[in-house]
C-alpha cells in the first residue's frame, strides 16, 4: 500500500502489480536475512529501501539481480563496511563519464559500465537498497562554481544505536 500511495502515477499504469510484489517480497526478504535488516526503522525502510525508483529512470529487475551479486559480499560486514563495499562494488561496474542523456536505470549502466554522477548515483542508491540499506539519491540542480549540476549518494548507518547518514562521503 506504501509504494502506491507515494509512487509517481505513470509508475501505477505503466508496470505491472505483479512487478512491485515481487519486489515488495525481495525487500522483505533481504530484510529478514541481512543482519542490519531487523534494526532499520520502518519509517528508513519504507522510504529508503522498499521504493524503486530513485530518479526519472526506466524501472528494471536490477534488485534481484544486485542481491544475488552482492549479498554474500556484505552479509557478515558491519552495516558501514557493507556500505563501502557496496560502493566497491559499483565502482568495478560503472564508471564516470559525462553526458546529456536521460537518467538510465541501473542494469543499463551496468550493460554500458558508464554514467554521469545521476546513473553512478542512482546505481549506487539501487544496489544498497537491494541489500537492505536505506539510501537515496541527493542532488542540486546547480553548483555555485559552475553552471552544473550534480547528483551523490546518502546512506544511514547504524552510529551510537541511531541512524544518522553516512556524513561526508561521496558514494558512487
Amino acid at each position: 500500500m506504501f509504494l502506491y500511495a507515494y509512487m509517481p502515477i505513470g509508475d501505477v499504469t505503466d508496470y505491472p502489480g505483479i512487478y512491485y510484489l515481487e519486489n515488495f517480497r525481495l525487500s522483505e526478504r533481504t530484510r529478514g536475512e541481512m543482519p542490519w535488516g531487523k534494526v532499520v526503522p520502518d519509517k528508513l525502510y519504507r522510504h529508503f529501501v522498499l521504493p524503486i525508483r530513485v530518479n526519472n529512470e526506466n524501472l528494471d529487475d536490477s534488485r534481484k539481480l544486485f542481491y544475488g551479486e552482492l549479498k554474500d559480499r556484505v552479509k557478515n560486514l558491519s552495516m558501514k563496511e557493507a556500505i563501502l563495499e557496496v560502493n566497491h562494488w559499483c565502482h568495478e561496474k560503472v564508471v564516470y563519464r559525462p553526458s546529456d542523456a536521460r537518467t538510465s536505470s541501473p542494469l543499463a549502466s551496468v550493460k554500458t559500465a558508464y554514467g554521469r554522477c545521476g546513473e553512478e548515483s542512482t546505481f549506487t542508491v539501487a544496489a544498497l537498497r537491494a541489500v537492505g540499506i536505506p539510501a537515496r539519491q541527493v542532488y542540486t540542480p546547480r553548483w555555485a562554481h559552475t553552471d552544473d549540476n550534480h547528483a551523490w549518494v546518502e546512506a544511514w548507518q547504524m552510529v551510537n544505536g541511531t541512524f544518522s547518514e553516512l556524513a561526508n562521503r561521496k558514494l558512487y
